[in-house]
């Protein structure tokens, strides 16, 4: 129902990590999660007071959503077809039904009509683009990331090139300031 996928479902196929929010699902079965809980998690666990780096992701059940990067795409165009698609899953996966009728027209037996469609079409309309041009012809997927942790024997290496990478960033900062510096006594030099 949540349409895992660790690709964009298009032809123009990139990769997109999904693993975490899959584990996370298996987690939640094998540790018995109650409904109520496995439901508000998926919907809104990054909106809840404090959310933990689980709840957020959870979340994942909204971020896998097809995603069309193709060449003349147009990138509005891609966003609102993202939120019909979480319309959709949310209506099919929570609610027990079909709702994509109700993009179009409200039928006399449905449970939802087409003005209810787009009601739930608000709630999630406020999701920010998250394609961008990725150079050439075709856009990359973007959007909200997580630094997921890694394998417990990577951790001190990780930590290790942290630290290196911070050094490097504050010689690079003061070789700036410097090199700023003697510019401006060229410069100034040159103006005489």
């Amino acid at each position: 129902m949540a349409r895992y996928a660790d690709s964009n479902g298009f032809q123009a196929d990139q990769l997109r990590d999904s693993w975490a929010y899959r584990d996370w699902v298996i987690d939640a079965m094998n540790a018995d999660m109650p409904f109520d809980q496995f439901t508000i998690e998926q919907i809104a666990g990054d909106l809840l007071p404090e959310a933990t780096f689980s709840q957020k992701v959870a979340t994942g059940f909204h971020r896998t959503p097809t995603c069309n990067v193709e060449a003349g795409v147009h990138p509005e165009e891609n966003r609102v077809n993202q939120v019909v698609d979480r319309v959709n899953a949310t209506g099919t996966t929570w609610l027990g039904t079909t709702m994509e009728c109700g993009q179009c027209h409200s039928h006399k037996y449905d449970p939802f009509s087409q003005e209810e469609y787009y009601q739930l079409f608000a709630f999630f309309n406020n999701t920010p683009l998250e394609v961008k041009g990725g150079g050439g012809v075709t856009f990359n997927f973007w959007g909200p990331t997580m630094d997921l942790p890694s394998d417990k024997g990577q951790k001190p290496q990780k930590q290790a090139a942290e630290t290196a990478l911070q050094a490097k960033e504050k010689e690079l900062e003061a070789a700036k300031k410097v090199s700023e510096a003697k510019f401006e006594d060229w410069l100034a030099s040159e103006r005489k």
